[in-house]
């Protein structure tokens, strides 16, 4: 994920040099349900936890960030390391802009 944060980053920049002071959210989306599960089989070391997070890669937007809290509020018990799991994850997903109300 290292050089496309970079090159999203950079984006933001301007010919004239203006540099925005905001930068929006990217957000990462799994539309396909089996493609979530597929992902859950992958890291999930039980089934208990294989159905809560193919309800959670499955039920729209989310940032990396927050898989790893809802991991931890859920219980979620994975059989590989956080690394290994994130990248199974945005391996499987689509980035999305996750735009603020204004």
């Amino acid at each position: 994920m290292g050089g496309f944060d970079v090159k999203q980053f950079l984006s933001y920049i301007q010919a004239d040099g203006y540099e925005p002071l905001t930068v929006e959210a990217m957000a990462y989306l799994i539309e396909d349900p089996e493609v979530a599960q597929e992902v859950a089989d992958k890291v999930c070391a039980d089934e208990r936890s294989n159905n809560i997070l193919t309800a959670v890669l499955s039920g729209g937007a989310f940032r990396p960030g927050q898989l790893f809290a809802l991991n931890d509020q859920l219980d979620i018990a994975l059989k590989v390391d956080n690394d290994r799991f994130i990248n199974e994850v945005m391996a499987a997903a689509n980035a999305t802009e996750m735009r603020s109300e204004e």
